[in-house]
């Protein structure tokens, strides 16, 4: 999941002496209620990512964010389901002239057109459409 905010801040720490360095703290913790999200990463002072634990449903539930800054939280931030999302079938079809319809820029018309030549019929229309035919 995003986690889209503010003041999403790594902590940067300067060692003195003895060679010196830099120890960057980026790392932040996330809980939805008392389920600790895993595999929590920083992305940009305005956004973690971060993986839902399966079997998480019901809510809604607080979001919690802990970083080297402090923390802060969101009421009713996710609600959760382990219902199967529905599913989705469609069988598509070729025009009975044509096996493909291809919509190319100027670099893939330069890498499909030889190719085509070679293996079957084309025709390029003024709008980019390369169509072709298998032999």
């Amino acid at each position: 999941m995003d986690i889209v905010g503010e003041n999403f801040d790594p902590v940067a720490t300067q060692r003195v002496g003895h060679g010196g360095g830099v120890d960057v703290d980026s790392s932040f913790r996330a809980f939805l209620g008392a389920v600790e999200l895993m595999d929590v990463q920083w992305q940009a002072p305005d956004r973690l990512t971060a993986i839902v634990p399966a079997g998480v449903s019901g809510g809604p539930f607080d979001l919690r964010v802990v970083g080297p800054t402090g923390e802060g939280s969101l009421p009713s931030a996710f609600a959760g389901s382990v219902a199967r999302p529905a599913a989705i079938a469609a069988t598509l079809s070729a025009p009975a002239d044509f096996a493909d319809a291809i919509h190319l820029n100027d670099r893939g018309a330069q890498e499909l057109i030889p190719r085509l030549r070679r293996d079957g019929f084309f025709a390029i229309h003024g709008d980019g459409i390369v169509m072709f035919q298998h032999r």
